[in-house]
């Protein structure tokens, strides 16, 4: 399915008092150090992804491949009016107006504080727009992840817990709202689900059964440790699995024109009417970025980038490496896949030497479907099943007292289980 990367939706907060407000208060809720995107970072799965996969406890889902935001709620006091914004991984702060969070216990002394809106919240997730029909398209928000629930930082529990937070306290209360008020429904820009998870011996249904049924693009598989808290910035708990001819590096171009001889024999007046030479850029520290590799675009591709009207230079392009054309397979190259103005700096040079490694390295399908049993034993194995039993007991102790239905139902090692998700 072709994909469509959906804009933002709502106003782009731009008066800097309230921006920095919003950031401040981000940093506090995640208790983080600095106000960059706190969202967290996959990293790129490889061969000793299996021997991992083997040794520890994951839930997968399929890769979306959408608009990555963190959704944040707030009441302010002064108001008393709950606000919704969508934040970027530019942190850009959009304020969404027509979406409602009514609180998940409407009788605790928190949901009178704030005459039961939810508040304080953060939550992960990916804007993607589904194909319904031919002619008719939805603007969906599919929710994965809590970093904070009505001021309850959640960052240190495992998965599972954070996952319940959306699933059995937040999702079923907004439903709620949403089914009691036909002109909300009417009016909300988005529709809100929890993305669906499964163990990850259950992949090969993800792969085989599921994404081929989804209405939105998707490229690969999300791997997320289940025990682990989640953590800002890049983290080796979550994989993410592209098929290895898929992978794709985010470079920033900058385009190198020829001197114009015949205007400037001095040579130092570009050719702007000259096809360019296409440099492209790895990310180092800040803003700064350092060359990587060249890009070489054929002429045809040449020709269609200046029929759009559409700048190139300094912008942030999603590469692929692969021949340029059917019919020359032996000269390979980057290939544009898509413009990433969600992004405002490339790959770092330590995310770009591992999708290198997963390139060249690469994990194909079938061996990831050809480890399923072994990861099923491994799961089913009676060491790890003891380690999810202590696990299961560290956390119940480590919740505050007196908060009632804090984290949802445990994980779905036992009978019951989680929602969205299938024991075998």
């Amino acid at each position: 399915m072709k994909t469509i990367v959906p804009d933002i939706p709502g106003t782009l907060v731009t008066d800097e008092i309230q921006l920095n407000f919003l950031k401040d208060h981000v940093r506090n809720l995640c208790l983080a150090r600095s106000t960059r995107f706190p969202g967290a970072q996959p990293i790129s799965f490889n061969k000793q992804s299996l021997d991992i996969m083997l040794k520890k406890d994951f839930w997968v889902c399929e890769k979306s491949d959408g608009q990555r935001v963190l959704l944040l709620v707030v009441v302010p006091p002064v108001t008393n009016i709950q606000e919704v914004y969508l934040i970027d991984r530019k942190n850009q702060y959009y304020q969404v107006n027509h979406v409602y969070f009514p609180h998940f216990l409407p009788s605790s002394h928190k949901a009178r504080m704030t005459t039961g809106q939810l508040n304080h919240t953060l939550l992960d997730g990916e804007l993607v727009i589904d194909q319904i029909s031919e002619t008719q398209r939805r603007l969906r928000l599919l929710l994965f992840d809590a970093l904070v629930v009505d001021g309850d930082n959640v960052m240190q529990r495992p998965l599972s817990r954070r996952y319940g937070c959306l699933q059995c306290q937040i999702l079923p209360a907004y439903l709620q709202c949403m089914k009691a008020n036909a002109d909300a429904r009417m009016r909300a820009p988005f529709e809100i689900h929890v993305k669906p998870m499964d163990l990850a011996y259950g992949l090969a249904e993800v792969l085989q059964v599921k994404m081929p049924k989804l209405r939105h693009g998707c490229d690969g598989l999300i791997f997320t440790s289940l025990h682990a808290p989640y953590e800002m910035g890049t983290t080796t708990n979550i994989l993410k699995w592209k098929p290895p001819q898929e992978n794709t590096i985010d470079f920033k171009i900058q385009l190198k024109f020829p001197p114009d001889l015949k205007a400037d024999p001095s040579a130092n007046t570009p050719d702007w009417k000259a096809k360019p030479m296409f440099e492209l850029l790895q990310h180092v520290h800040g803003d700064q970025h350092e060359f990587y590799d060249w890009l070489d675009m054929d002429d045809e591709e040449w020709d269609d980038w200046k029929e759009k009207g559409e700048q190139l230079d300094d912008r942030i392009v999603e590469c692929a490496w692969h021949p340029p054309s059917p019919e020359d397979k032996q000269v390979a190259t980057w290939h544009i896949t898509r413009i990433r103005d969600d992004k405002t700096t490339a790959n770092h040079k330590t995310t770009v030497t591992r999708v290198m490694e997963s390139i060249r390295d690469g994990v194909m399908e079938e061996e990831l479907i050809e480890l399923v049993p072994e990861i099923r034993t491994a799961w089913k194995s009676e060491k790890r099943e003891q380690q999810r039993s202590q696990m299961q007991r560290s956390q119940r102790r480590s919740f505050p007292p007196n908060v009632k239905g804090l984290g949802g139902p445990g994980p779905p090692m036992r009978k019951g289980g989680m929602p969205n998700l299938k024991r075998r």
